[in-house]
């Protein structure tokens, strides 16, 4: 996973679910990794980003006075 939030995502979703009759249940990493896409793209629908495109901002060179 290249994407930063995406791999926490992964990481906090568990190996096992565990059943009220203490049955364990695993959960294998494609799933897992299936799991955390769907999440990161739900918060994404939920949150949408609100970054403006920025305008290019001329560099403005400085000239030095040297004294001779």
């Amino acid at each position: 996973m290249n994407n930063p939030n995406l791999s926490i995502i992964y990481e906090s979703i568990p190996l096992y679910i565990i059943k009220e009759n203490s049955e364990k249940i695993f959960i294998p990493r494609y799933q897992r990794e299936q799991m955390a896409k769907e999440i990161f793209q739900k918060v994404n629908s939920l949150f949408p980003s609100s970054k403006k495109p920025t305008k290019s901002k001329k560099k403005i060179s400085k000239k030095r006075n040297y004294k001779k």
